[in-house]
C-alpha cells in the first residue's frame, strides 16, 4: 500500500507542474499568430481528450509521473547520544508502569531483572536502595489495577525523577 502512496503522490505532484506548464504555455512567446496557435493546440487536445478519455489519462499519468520533482535525499538519522544506566533505569522504570498508575515492587524487580543482564540476584532491598539512588521515592500504599496497599513506585514520581535527571546531568555537548 505504501507503494501505492508514494505513487499518488508523485502524479498529483507532477500533475500540479504540467498544469502550470500548460497555463503558461500558450502565453510563453511575445507573438500574437503563435499565441492563437497554441491556444487552438490546447482545445484540440481537450476536445480529444473527451473522445478517448482513457488515452488522456493514461498519457497525463505517465507524463505527470516524469514530470514530478524527484524525492529529496533523506538526511541519515542522527545517532542517540548514549544514555547513562541511571536514565535507562529511569525510562526501563516509565516503560514498564506505561498507562497505568504506577508499579508495585513485586513487578517490577522481575522486570529489571530480565532487562538486564547480572541482575537475576537483586533482592527488593535491592531494588529499593537503587530506586533511593535514582532519587524516585518508594509509596508504602500503592493502588495498581484491582490491588492496593502494596509498595510501589507512582508514575508521577518515576516521570518527575526523570525530569529531575535530565536537569541536573551533564549535556553530551560540554
Amino acid at each position: 500500500m505504501n507503494w501505492l502512496r508514494r505513487l499518488s503522490a508523485r502524479v498529483y505532484d507532477g500533475s500540479v507542474v504540467i498544469g502550470w506548464r500548460v497555463a503558461r504555455w500558450p502565453w510563453a512567446t511575445a507573438e500574437g499568430g503563435s499565441r492563437l496557435g497554441r491556444l487552438i493546440v490546447l482545445a484540440v487536445i481537450g476536445s480529444l481528450s473527451w473522445r478517448v478519455p482513457w488515452l488522456f489519462c493514461a498519457c497525463w499519468a505517465f507524463a505527470a509521473w516524469r514530470a514530478a520533482p524527484l524525492e529529496p535525499e533523506r538526511a541519515p538519522e542522527p545517532t542517540p547520544t548514549p544514555q547513562s544506566p541511571d536514565e535507562l533505569y529511569l525510562r526501563l522504570i516509565l516503560g514498564h508502569i506505561g498507562d497505568e498508575t504506577g508499579i508495585h515492587l513485586a513487578d517490577l524487580l522481575p522486570a529489571i531483572q530480565q532487562a538486564e543482564e547480572g541482575l537475576e540476584h537483586m533482592t527488593r532491598d535491592d531494588l529499593r536502595d537503587l530506586l533511593a539512588a535514582l532519587r524516585v521515592p518508594v509509596r508504602a500504599q500503592l493502588r495498581v489495577g484491582v490491588r492496593t496497599g502494596v509498595a510501589g513506585v507512582h508514575r508521577d514520581d518515576a516521570a518527575q525523577a526523570l525530569v529531575a535527571y535530565l536537569a541536573r546531568a551533564p549535556s553530551p555537548e560540554a
